[in-house]
């Protein structure tokens, strides 16, 4: 035999009680119940409503804490926002102060550029289609998409065909690219060759960094 349905929700599950109770205090005998299960329902009953109420109320009340807390987290912020930048504007500000009042501390010489030094690790993906899709990172960051200090662009060479390049001496610059990922689509002639893929970073100076292991790939059809 299943259970009789009674709603979960506190709100259905309150109306449900009180209209059971109500009923079954009417006219017990005709739901075959006796007078002591009328006394069983109303005592729950006289339990559950003081209690539920109670828990309206502190829910309201914790909302009402929440918003107000809201408000004021929001009006303080952009006090001290504010404050903040009058302490970043004096000319003779210290990081020492800074720290003093909990802010960051702003970098108090810039990091000379110079030509990179690692190299950019890259990811073939087949597309299909005569497609390939270039993804690179820095070898020291390989989970990042950031590009070190002081580069712009990663530059992206593929030689087709034998033998393996050492350089970009006979490979063609395809793209000086300054995001990952590059979508690349060969032509029908080049199915099932080979293709060297070379990259190497290149600082916002033009600065080349040194080439990274090339990758080897057949050219899907």
């Amino acid at each position: 035999m299943s259970r009789p349905a009674i709603p979960n929700p506190d709100e259905l599950f309150d109306k449900f009680s009180i209209a059971f109770v109500a009923a079954a205090a009417a006219s017990p005998t005709t739901y075959g119940l006796t007078a002591q299960d009328v006394t069983d329902l109303e005592d729950a009953l006289k339990v559950w409503t003081p209690a539920y109420a109670a828990h309206l109320d502190l829910n309201l009340k914790a909302s009402a804490a929440t918003s107000t807390k809201k408000d004021a987290r929001k009006s303080l912020k952009k006090v001290v926002q504010s404050k903040m930048r009058k302490v970043n504007a004096l000319p003779d500000v210290t990081n020492a102060q800074r720290a003093a009042l909990g802010m960051s501390q702003h970098a108090e010489t810039a990091a000379p550029i110079t030509a990179p030094t690692t190299w950019p690790v890259g990811r073939i993906v087949d597309m299909g289609a005569r497609r390939q899709q270039i993804h690179w990172a820095d070898q020291l960051t390989p989970t990042l998409r950031a590009k070190p200090h002081g580069v712009q662009l990663c530059e992206i060479w593929v030689k087709i065909g034998d033998p393996k390049p050492v350089d970009e001496t006979g490979c063609t610059l395809v793209k000086r690219a300054t995001r990952t990922p590059f979508v690349y689509q060969f032509a029908p002639a080049d199915v099932g060759k080979t293709a060297y893929w070379l990259l190497r970073w290149e600082s916002t100076k033009a600065e080349p960094g040194p080439w990274a292991p090339a990758l080897v790939v057949t050219i899907p059809a």
